[in-house]
């Protein structure tokens, strides 16, 4: 049964082989035609828009204290997406807020203690505006927030020596009337002062 099949089928092939033939010869004729040509390294690029990036870096300074850092890059960067960096940037740049979110993003890099602000696009000249922009804006933020913070360490600060200086008005009134734990009173007045 097989062998009388595969021999009709070789017959039958043997009948068309120039059928057969022509149908390769055609197939891989067009299949040539079709094909898109290589770009050339001289020639222009096809295949839509070149893309261009900008990357701006901030090298931050590390001020140690009590084991942490003053900046945290990976939230800094994170802010570069988010809340109102990329608002304050698409208001500046007179830009739709989702232009701004689409097509920039902050890299954190602690090996070298900088944040890279990343900006891509068609157009070189909005690509490194939106970078410096964006770049310009999370600085002012993060020097705002060191402010603000330093403003909060001081006005703490301030309040325990009002607090400090009010205990030791109570003791030298305290101590005036010549009480009979007068001692006690001018040793906690010492501590104090």
């Amino acid at each position: 049964d097989h062998v009388t099949r595969l021999r009709s089928l070789l017959g039958a092939l043997r009948r068309s082989w120039y059928l057969l033939a022509a149908l390769t010869v055609i197939g891989a004729a067009l299949g040539w035609v079709t094909t898109p040509a290589p770009p050339s390294a001289d020639g222009p690029a096809v295949g839509g828009p070149q893309h261009v990036r900008a990357t701006h870096t901030l090298l931050i300074d590390r001020i140690v204290q009590d084991d942490t850092t003053s900046v945290d890059l990976s939230q800094a960067a994170y802010l570069v997406l988010t809340g109102e960096i990329p608002e304050t940037v698409a208001t500046n740049l007179g830009l739709n807020l989702s232009e701004v979110e689409g097509f920039v993003l902050g890299v954190a890099r602690p090996d070298v203690s900088s944040i890279e602000i990343r900006a891509i696009g068609t157009d070189p000249q909005r690509v490194t505006a939106l970078a410096d922009s964006t770049a310009e804006v999370l600085l002012t933020y993060l020097n705002d927030q060191a402010r603000r913070a330093f403003e909060a360490d001081r006005d703490e600060v301030v309040l325990e020596l009002d607090r400090l200086d009010q205990e030791l008005a109570d003791l030298t009134g305290r101590i005036a009337t010549n009480p009979p734990n007068l001692a006690q009173l001018e040793a906690q007045y010492q501590s104090l002062s």
